[in-house]
């Protein structure tokens, strides 16, 4: 789906002007305090109950694209949809960096989580290439719903992890 959001953006109706000033000043910020949030409440609570949450947010911000759809070019609503989904990244991407320095072992841990970061952007890489086109077929409205639903199948791993076992390398 984020690949397709500078499309998005301009064919809702807005200006180039707007996107940037509100993509890189508010998403930057949002971001930096995402990274900051999901890094705290890791700290405090854990690994996995840190992925649940944090997935589950991303699929929310991910839908919160739908909104966009169904409200034309409304500066509250790219402010709100853009912070939303910069936050909840940002909280995913401190949850992905304690999960996958966690599986890494001590001697190769360079080389593992590279090769684990690279996995973990495969999709992400591998579906862009498509994107535009089933935005054309469904139109964004669905296929910002098709790409939230694309969580549930990283959710339903995470639920075959075991917390005990997660529990036994927390950060905190």
């Amino acid at each position: 789906g984020g690949s397709m959001l500078g499309a998005l953006y301009v064919d809702v109706g807005y200006s180039n002007k707007v996107i940037a000033e509100i993509t890189k000043g508010f998403g930057f910020f949002s971001s930096m305090a995402g990274l900051f949030i999901g890094g705290t409440l890791i700290y405090r609570y854990g690994i996995y109950p840190c992925l649940w949450i944090f997935g589950v947010l991303q699929s929310l911000s991910t839908l919160n694209f739908v909104l966009l759809t169904q409200t034309g070019p409304d500066w509250g609503s790219l402010v709100y949809v853009i912070a939303f989904e910069d936050l909840s990244s940002g909280m995913g991407t401190a949850a992905l960096v304690a999960y996958l320095s966690e599986l890494t072992n001590r001697r190769f841990t360079a080389t593992q989580y590279a090769l684990l970061n690279s996995l973990a952007g495969l999709g992400r890489t591998f579906f862009s290439g498509f994107a535009g086109d089933m935005a054309s077929y469904y139109g964004y409205f669905n296929f910002y719903i098709i790409c939230a639903a694309f969580a549930l199948p990283g959710l339903i791993v995470l639920s075959r992890i075991s917390p005990r076992k997660l529990a036994s390398h927390e950060v905190g």
